[in-house]
């Protein structure tokens, strides 16, 4: 079952390659490490594409189609989510490094609803008053997201502190 759509306008399907790395890999367990060297021998499609002359050489972008869309189909599928380890591989994730990924993810979430919010501080709406739909928009939008930004501070405050300890079990006296 594929998560996307079977459109190819000009390129090469990827589906026989996901079909390789599933009888190859399975669903990965968590914590495995599978590097680039070994996705290069199933699929035969190098990592980096060398370039004459060159001394970088970028992610080969059939490459990357590929081993995204695998990903992407482990995480809806089998709920396996994964890290990229930079010149290593791909490394899927435990309970523990998905929930530490998710607090990242809010932090940078949080980070980016700041910079909205301090955007629309940059204009005046003395300056949209010629158009009262854009007007209407842009209050409407500060309103939104200055409550996002108040709620993703206080949120972010809350991830900073360590959780409480849980509270004993009460005993119970067997007689």
């Amino acid at each position: 079952m594929s998560v996307k759509s079977n459109v190819y306008f000009g390129g090469m399907p990827v589906e026989p390659d996901i079909r390789k790395l599933r009888a190859r890999f399975g669903v990965p367990e968590p914590g495995q490490l599978i590097t680039h060297e070994e996705i290069e021998v199933c699929l035969s499609v190098p990592y980096r594409r060398k370039i004459p002359g060159e001394t970088f050489a970028p992610i080969n972008t059939r490459y990357r189609t590929i081993t995204k869309r695998w990903c992407d189909e482990l995480r809806a599928e089998a709920s396996r989510d994964h890290e990229a380890v930079p010149g290593v591989g791909i490394r899927f994730l435990t309970a523990a490094g998905v929930v530490k990924a998710s607090k990242s993810d809010v932090r940078t979430g949080v980070r980016r609803i700041g910079k909205g919010t301090r955007r629309l501080a940059l204009v005046s709406p003395v300056e949209l008053h010629h158009d009262p739909a854009v007007l209407a928009d842009y209050d409407h939008t500060r309103r939104i997201v200055t409550g996002l930004y108040l709620a993703g501070q206080h949120a972010a405050r809350a991830m900073l502190k360590p959780p409480a300890p849980p509270d004993p079990l009460p005993r119970v006296q067997m007689s």
